[in-house]
């Protein structure tokens, strides 16, 4: 008896060193991050610092701002650090922000020409790419499928649920505390959140069982800088297990929450539809900026990384669509090298007119939405 309970003894000393290790190399990163920020918040204060990797070269940054227009810069600098306070993805609501690009009302992100006076509603929930911080109101991906439904003359309006770093299974715990009428349309842009990157960041809480893999990989992270074999170790473990392991795990949690997604809306009898969302690696024919964000992206772990994930997961969740009432348009812009991307994930104001299209289709072919007659 005294060997096994030795065994679980050591066990549990060297997770909670490890989840000491994990907790010192993230006030590490943290500090670093502020001290990064701080240094080039004169300089590129027309930049939203929240997401820059503490490790960009000035180089890197100067590429970075030449990628914006100057409607983007316009944006992202009014918002700028406002970003912050949109860290924490279980709050439920964002701080409201009144500007002339940017406005964000009862913690959601205005939708332009919206009709207060209406006989439906469409709620579209996803992260960063719903809530569309890159462009102005007018231009969110929401406000453009809003304009396709006034376009047509129906009583429908939009609702912008995006919330920065949210993934499906955040949303769809946010839509059971919505006052969903019947009739009303529910929309999930997912697919790059529902990657698994966000659990090997540490910026999904995860329950117990994948914690230990996060906390294992990285305690070997971090006693790498002393022992370089646990360099080697700590990538062997990302490696063969870290990264297959949060990718199914991932792909479960997104299955799950589909699930749970059907069942409320067989409850409270709303119609949903989920649609897979495109991205860089998905678009076979880039323009020529495109093309060296394409190649700077895959330069990067993460980068690397996400491609792993997608390829993996894409294709299962594409196995999913027909299941849960979904459709497919991480392809709709394969095959065009128009400029469509502002970088490897969020879109531009004609990525986002070109999704809004393909969203109100998808929707207006099932009779979806009310006449205003």
């Amino acid at each position: 008896m005294r060997f096994p309970l030795l065994f679980w003894v050591f066990l549990s000393g060297v997770f909670v060193f490890l989840e000491i290790c994990l907790r010192l190399n993230n006030n590490r990163l943290i500090t670093k991050t502020n001290q990064t920020k701080n240094r080039l918040s004169q300089k590129w204060s027309n930049l939203d610092l929240s997401n820059i990797d503490p490790n960009m070269s000035q180089d890197e940054l100067k590429k970075l701002a030449a990628e914006y227009d100057e409607h983007v810069k316009l944006c992202v600098a009014q918002y700028g650090n406002w970003a912050n306070a949109l860290k924490s993805e279980n709050s439920q609501h964002m701080p409201d922000f009144n500007g002339e690009f940017l406005n964000v009302v009862g913690g959601l992100r205005v939708t332009a020409d919206a009709p207060k006076a209406n006989k439906q509603r469409f709620f579209i929930f996803g992260g960063s790419t719903v809530f569309c911080g890159e462009v102005s109101d007018k231009f969110t991906l929401c406000s453009q499928i809003q304009a396709e439904i006034n376009h047509h003359k129906f009583s429908t309006a939009v609702v912008n649920f995006g919330r920065h770093g949210s993934t499906l299974e955040n949303r769809v715990i946010y839509l059971k505390l919505c006052d969903l009428r019947k009739g009303d349309l529910v929309l999930f842009w997912f697919g790059v959140n529902e990657l698994g990157w966000k659990l090997l960041e540490g910026k999904t809480n995860p329950h117990w069982f994948p914690r230990i893999f996060f906390v294992i990989s990285q305690g070997l992270k971090f006693s790498s800088q002393f022992l370089s074999v646990f360099a080697l170790l700590s990538k062997c473990f990302d490696l063969f297990f870290l990264q297959p392991f949060f990718q199914i795990y991932a792909f479960l949690e997104t299955r799950r929450s589909l699930g749970e997604l059907k069942k409320l809306s067989q409850i409270r009898g709303f119609r949903y539809k989920v649609i897979l969302q495109p991205n860089l690696l998905t678009k076979l024919v880039r323009s020529p900026r495109e093309e060296a964000m394409y190649e700077i992206f895959l330069s990067k772990d993460k980068g690397r990384i996400t491609k792993i994930l997608l390829d993996g997961n894409y294709p299962r969740f594409k196995g999913l669509l027909d299941r849960f009432n979904g459709a497919d348009a991480s392809e709709i812009f394969t095959q065009s090298d128009q400029e469509v991307f502002a970088d490897w994930v969020h879109l531009n104001t004609e990525g986002n007119r070109i999704s809004a299209k393909f969203i109100f289709d998808s929707f207006n072919a099932a009779g979806s939405f009310n006449d205003l007659d």
